[in-house]
């Protein structure tokens, strides 16, 4: 990113209200310093290395303040846990985790991944170590499986595991903790058999809910997990439909065959594996969303504040199309597709204060004429894309970061 582009993006983070002035002034310095050293440097005739290690230096030091704050932040937060509503407090800190993880993207520290994971991460074990001094109540549901069966479980301020077993039953273990006297009946388990199973909390303030979930290798209908400020971490689980929603902490999902995916968090990374699905729809928010030996149809992806990053990705099988549809606010996007050679392109790809880079051989680029588009913008084609035997429609939109396709 060239020193005048760089400047800009500094003053439209100042004009939309994502850092202060003295934030603003302070960046342009450190950019003006750049710029002077680069001249210098050019006249002395010394190396590039030089100056890129002086601008990472300066930036380094602006990540190290960034981290201080957060560590003040947990300070506060530690120190908050003896007022009365926990939830104000985890609100509080998450609107600041929202605000730092705007600036530290748009300014481009390379840190926002270490950041998030680090707010994640505390909040969740935070959640865990305020309500683990009352004593848990335990709950154990067994329930006869059916094929397509729903299943929907709530949780709050703990973590949710499905994982697949090898007994024949669903077996649902409810841990919750809560100053509360009245804690055992607020879990109520509604079992409307052979259709559906649900586990679901007449209120959810001032108390931690997880579960540990177990099914047997059967294909069910409809699974949604939800809960607040504690992950969600799924494996070998076959169904019609998957839901996992959280706030505050990570989503990883492994070997989940499904015909739709919908994972929804933020303050924290969302990541997939081998996950096969026809449509996938993926939402985070200052964090980082993962995408690894994927099967499908129809990719949706969308991150503020946060990169997305996705390898191996491939059509289900018996299909020979998939569309990639990706959108990211102040971070990058890089396909590193691994797709067999006959396969088809076509790419659409928009970014703002970055630079596209398509790494995929006999590409025929488009002349795009159009003086509303700000910043780069390419459109190209397979010269054999009629002829491929898979094709792969890519649209991918990134502001304030880069783009990077490869075959």
């Amino acid at each position: 990113m060239s020193s005048k582009e760089e400047r800009m993006m500094v003053l439209q983070m100042l004009k939309e209200g994502k850092i202060s002035s003295e934030e603003a002034f302070r960046l342009l310095d450190v950019l003006d310093k750049k710029s002077d050293d680069s001249q210098q440097e050019t006249e002395q005739d010394s190396n590039e290395s030089q100056n890129k290690h002086y601008t990472s230096s300066h930036f380094q030091q602006e990540a190290e303040k960034v981290f201080n704050r957060i560590n003040e932040w947990k300070r506060e937060f530690k120190n908050s846990f003896n007022q009365k509503d926990f939830e104000k407090v985890v609100d509080d800190f998450t609107n600041k985790a929202e605000k730092i993880g705007k600036n530290v993207a748009s300014t481009t520290f390379g840190v926002l991944e270490k950041v998030m994971d680090s707010i994640g991460s505390f909040i969740d074990t935070s959640s865990f170590n305020y309500f683990g001094g009352y004593m848990p109540v335990e709950k154990l549901f067994s329930i006869e499986p059916n094929e397509g069966m729903m299943l929907n479980i709530e949780g709050t301020n703990g973590s949710i595991i499905i994982k697949k077993h090898d007994a024949d039953k669903i077996v649902i273990k409810a841990i919750a903790r809560s100053p509360r006297e009245d804690i055992e009946d607020v879990l109520q388990f509604i079992n409307e058999a052979p259709d559906s199973v649900s586990v679901i909390l007449k209120e959810k303030r001032s108390m931690s809910v997880s579960y540990e979930i177990y099914v047997p290798q059967i294909s069910l209908g409809k699974i949604r997990i939800c809960t607040s400020n504690g992950k969600i971490y799924g494996e070998d689980i076959c169904c019609s439909e998957f839901i996992a929603d959280t706030i505050n902490s990570p989503i990883d999902l492994m070997k989940i065959t499904s015909k739709k995916i919908n994972t929804r968090t933020k303050n924290a990374r969302i990541k997939l594996g081998y996950c096969t699905s026809n449509e996938f729809d993926i939402l985070s928010s200052n964090s980082i969303v993962e995408l690894s030996h994927v099967y499908a149809k129809e990719i949706k992806a969308k991150s503020t504040n946060g990169r997305i990053f996705a390898e191996n990705i491939h059509t289900v099988d018996g299909n020979d199309y998939v569309s990639i549809n990706m959108e990211t606010t102040n971070g990058n996007i890089k396909l590193a597709m691994n797709a067999p050679e006959n396969t088809g392109y076509h790419i659409k790809a928009h970014t703002t204060l970055g630079v596209v880079n398509l790494l995929i051989p006999d590409m025929v680029y488009q002349h795009i004429d159009n003086k509303n588009l700000i910043g780069n913008y390419i459109e190209a084609k397979s010269t054999k894309y009629e002829e491929a035997d898979s094709k792969v429609s890519i649209e991918v939109k990134s502001t304030n970061g880069g783009i990077e396709i490869i075959r």
